[in-house]
């Protein structure tokens, strides 16, 4: 079933010269290991009181180093294609005019969803709010949040959206493989996001529902 969209040819263009599924494979792995050792590495160059905080995340400052790891991985991930494929960065992005125009409609978008769910909808408490999350203390981290969720999330979409859907959709038309493959991985690694496995089919099968949709 081929997939004939001019814009999302432009986007895989930088992939065609490099194809092989050998190549995708090794990318992968890598990033794999990366995605998985990358804490230890950052807990042994932590001082001792911080290294709990990065495995356990129960503090603001272990949320952030945790999140933070992921810049070792996208940088991994970067080199790794660059060796593999020959190509850079903003090859994983697509067209630079296409990806912020593309940008700020999603987060204009994002915003007010946003802002309706959280502010607009009788929903919760702001008591419950303001005790969950100091306001002083929300504000001075919240410029750090960003920074380190904006990383995190990146990273995830230029190895599935980016890399993965490039490389796919240059070995073959069919969108199933391109779309599904990536999507199916996203679930999978976010198969166990809590303490515990899922406990049923819907909290297993909603990230991959999320992933499929978020790249129709």
């Amino acid at each position: 079933m081929p997939y004939d969209y001019a814009p999302h040819k432009d986007f895989i263009h930088p992939a065609r010269a490099e194809p092989s599924l050998r190549y995708v494979f090794s990318v992968v792995v890598i990033y794999a290991v990366t995605f998985m050792i990358a804490p230890s590495l950052v807990y042994i160059v932590l001082p001792a009181p911080l290294n709990a905080d990065l495995f356990e995340m129960v503090t603001p400052v272990g949320s952030l180093l945790s999140f933070a790891t992921f810049g070792i991985t996208a940088y991994v991930l970067v080199r790794t294609v660059r060796f593999f494929h020959k190509r850079g960065f903003w090859s994983l992005i697509g067209p630079y005019s296409q990806a912020f125009t593309d940008l700020r409609r999603v987060l204009v978008a994002v915003f007010a969803l946003q802002f309706l769910v959280q502010i607009v909808l009788p929903w919760g408490s702001w008591g419950d709010v303001a005790e969950v999350r100091p306001v002083a203390l929300w504000l001075a981290l919240a410029p750090f949040s960003l920074l380190v969720i904006f990383i995190q999330v990146s990273t995830e979409e230029l190895v599935f959206r980016g890399y993965l859907q490039q490389q796919l959709a240059c070995i073959t038309d069919n969108p199933w493989v391109w779309m599904v493959i990536p999507s199916a991985l996203f679930g999978a690694i976010h198969y166990w996001n809590g303490n515990s496995p899922p406990k049923d089919l819907s909290t297993l099968s909603g990230p991959g529902c999320w992933g499929w949709l978020a790249r129709i």
